[in-house]
C-alpha cells in the first residue's frame, strides 16, 4: 500500500506532518538519522519545496566533504529559516562548496604544509640543502606558524593540507582568520612566514610548480611606531636597585650599553667573549653574518667580575642566565623589564603605557636607546652598525631625530655599569685592595724612615715593623687572629712610629674583612 504523499521521500529524506507543522528526516553520514523541524506556518506545498532544498543542500555538502556536524548545523538553520534568512544560508553553502574546498586533501600523497614547516623551523632543510636554505633562529617563525596551522579550511586544518593542493583562497582564509586587532605589520609577518614555507616547497623541495601567493599579496607594513628608550638617569636607578636580581640587571645594562639583540645576548657564551682584550664575537645573528667589536671598558670589567661571581669555568657556559641559572626566555623580557623599572621607582608614563603612535618600552628598545644615545654622543654610523648588525643606513636613520633631541637635552651616556651596580662596585673595590702594598710601603719608608720617639720605642717595636714589611715583600701577607680581626689590628699602638700618618697610609680606614679576603688572590 503506497504511503501518503506527505510522507513520501524527498531527495533521500522524508517529510513528516507534526502538530507544529512539518519536519524533515534524513540520514547523515557519520550521524545517523536526524530530524529537522521546518519553519512554522508552511503549507504542505511549501514544506515539500523546503524539503527539496534541504535534500539538495545535504547532497552538495556531503559531496564536497563537509564534516557531518557542519552539515547538520547548516540543515538546521535552513529548515527553520524564513525566506530572507534562507537566502543567506544558501549563500554560505555556495561559498563553502565553491571549488569543493572540503576535499582538497583527497588524492594527494605530497607532504603537508605542517610537514614542510616543521622541517624548515627545525633546521632539517638547512642540513639537507645547506647551499640554498640558510641557517637561522626560527623561534618566531615557529610561533607564528603554530597559530595558523589549525585554521579550518572546510573539513581540514590548514596545516594538514598537502602543499601541492594549497591555493590562494586558502591563504586568504588564513589571513582572514587572524585576530582583527593585529597591525598590518604583524599581519604581514604572518603572511611572510606562510609564503616562505610555500616557496621552500617549490625550491629546493620541488613539491609544486609555483607558489600560489602572487607578488604584492602581502599587506603593506605600517610606518614603524615611535619608540621609547631608557634615559641614563633611569638606567642608573635600575642598575642600583639591589632588590632586583643581579643577573637581571646585568643583562639589561649590557643590552643598553652594547646594542645587541635580546636573543643574541641570551645565546652568548664565554667562548664568544675575550676578556683579556675586551672584545666580543657573534658568529650567529639574525642577518646570518658574524660580527665583532670592542666592548666598552666598563662592560668588559663588569663581565670579568661577573665571571668570578658565577665561577663560570667552561667556555660553553652561558654568559647570561636568570637568577636561578636557567637560560634567558627571550619572549618574557619586555614584561620583566617594565616590572623591574617599577620596582626601581622608574614610573615614567611613556615607559609603561602605549600611545596613539608609540609603544611602551620593550626589552628590544634598549637597543634603540643604545643607537639614540650613541649618535647623540657623536658616534659614527659605522660604529653603531658594527654593534647592532644593521646592514643599511635606513635603520640608523630612524634614530637620528631622537638622537638630535637627546643631544639638545644633554642626556649623555649611561653610567659605568661596573660602578652603577653596587654588587659589582664592591667586588671591584675588594679586587683593588688585593694588590700587595710593597711598592707603597717602600716609597713611604724611603721618603721618611721611622724613628723611635724619645726612647718610647724599643728594638722589639722596630723588629715588628721589619717583620711586617718582610711578610708583605715575601708575598705571604699577614695572618689575622680571627675572622673578626680587620687588617692591621696587630699594630694598634701608633706610638711605635715617629712618622705621622704612616699607619694611616698602610692600614685603610675601612679594611676588608677576612670573609672578603677569602676571594682575593693567593698573596693574602
Amino acid at each position: 500500500m503506497p504511503k501518503p504523499k506527505s510522507e513520501q521521500g524527498w531527495g533521500h529524506g522524508q517529510l513528516i506532518p507534526t502538530e507544529a507543522g512539518f519536519s524533515w528526516r534524513a540520514r547523515l553520514a557519520g550521524l545517523g538519522r536526524k530530524t529537522f523541524a521546518l519553519r512554522a506556518g508552511l503549507t504542505e506545498r511549501q514544506a515539500q519545496a523546503r524539503a527539496g532544498i534541504l535534500a539538495t543542500t545535504k547532497a552538495r555538502l556531503q559531496k564536497a566533504g563537509a564534516p557531518p556536524d557542519r552539515v547538520e548545523r547548516i540543515l538546521t538553520e535552513a529548515a527553520g529559516a524564513d525566506d530572507v534568512m534562507l537566502k543567506l544560508v544558501l549563500q554560505v553553502v555556495e561559498e563553502d562548496c565553491a571549488g569543493e574546498i572540503y576535499d582538497v586533501t583527497a588524492g594527494s600523497a605530497k607532504p603537508t604544509f605542517r610537514d614542510v614547516a616543521r622541517r624548515w623551523t627545525s633546521g632539517e632543510l638547512h642540513a639537507e640543502h645547506e647551499d640554498h636554505v640558510r641557517e637561522k633562529d626560527s623561534t618566531r617563525d615557529a610561533q607564528r606558524l603554530a597559530k595558523i596551522m589549525d585554521t579550518l579550511i572546510g573539513a581540514s586544518k590548514f596545516g594538514d593540507l598537502p602543499v601541492d593542493r594549497i591555493e590562494l583562497k586558502h591563504c586568504d582564509a588564513v589571513m582572514a582568520a587572524l585576530p582583527k586587532n593585529l597591525s598590518r605589520t604583524t599581519r604581514r609577518a604572518y603572511g611572510q612566514t606562510m609564503s616562505k614555507v610555500l616557496s621552500l616547497s617549490v625550491f629546493p623541495l620541488g613539491l609544486r610548480e609555483a607558489s600560489p601567493i602572487p607578488a604584492k599579496w602581502l599587506p603593506r607594513a605600517d610606518k614603524p611606531p615611535a619608540f621609547t628608550y631608557l634615559r641614563p638617569s633611569e638606567d642608573a636607578k635600575l642598575m642600583g636597585c639591589t632588590s632586583l636580581p643581579l643577573a637581571q640587571r646585568l643583562l639589561f645594562g649590557f643590552l643598553a650599553r652594547e646594542g645587541c639583540r635580546v636573543g643574541e645576548a641570551a645565546a652568548l657564551r664565554w667562548r664568544d667573549v675575550d676578556l683579556e682584550i675586551g672584545s666580543i664575537l657573534l658568529e650567529d645573528s639574525k642577518t646570518g653574518e658574524s660580527r665583532t667589536w670592542a666592548l666598552g671598558d666598563d662592560v668588559a670589567a663588569a663581565l670579568r667580575l661577573w665571571q668570578g661571581i658565577t665561577r663560570a669555568s667552561e667556555p660553553s657556559d652561558l654568559v647570561f642566565t636568570d637568577e636561578h641559572g636557567r637560560p634567558i626566555r627571550e619572549e618574557s623580557q619586555a614584561e620583566q623589564l617594565r616590572a623591574a623599572l617599577l620596582v626601581a621607582g622608574v614610573n615614567r608614563h611613556q615607559l609603561h603605557h602605549d600611545g596613539p603612535r608609540r609603544s611602551k618600552l620593550r626589552a628590544h628598545d634598549l637597543r634603540a636607546g643604545f643607537a639614540t644615545l650613541s649618535l647623540a654622543s657623536g658616534r659614527t654610523e659605522d660604529w653603531v652598525r658594527s654593534r647592532t648588525g644593521w646592514t643599511s643606513s635606513a635603520m640608523v636613520a630612524r634614530y637620528r631625530r631622537q638622537a638630535n633631541s637627546a643631544a639638545d637635552l644633554n642626556l649623555g651616556w649611561y653610567h659605568r655599569i661596573d660602578r652603577a651596580i653596587p654588587e659589582l662596585a664592591r667586588a671591584s673595590d675588594v679586587n683593588e685592595t688585593a694588590e700587595p702594598p710593597t711598592a707603597k710601603l717602600d716609597s713611604i719608608l724611603a721618603a721618611e724612615p721611622p724613628r723611635p720617639l724619645g726612647g718610647m720605642a724599643d728594638a722589639g717595636d722596630l723588629k715588628s715593623l721589619a717583620l711586617w714589611a718582610s711578610r708583605f715583600e715575601s708575598g705571604r701577607g699577614y695572618q689575622l687572629d680571627s675572622p673578626n680581626d680587620a687588617l692591621g689590628t696587630h699594630f694598634h699602638d701608633t706610638r711605635t712610629f715617629a712618622s705621622p700618618g704612616l699607619l694611616d697610609e698602610l692600614i685603610p680606614a675601612d679594611p676588608p674583612r677576612l670573609d672578603e679576603l677569602a676571594t682575593l688572590p693567593a698573596w693574602t
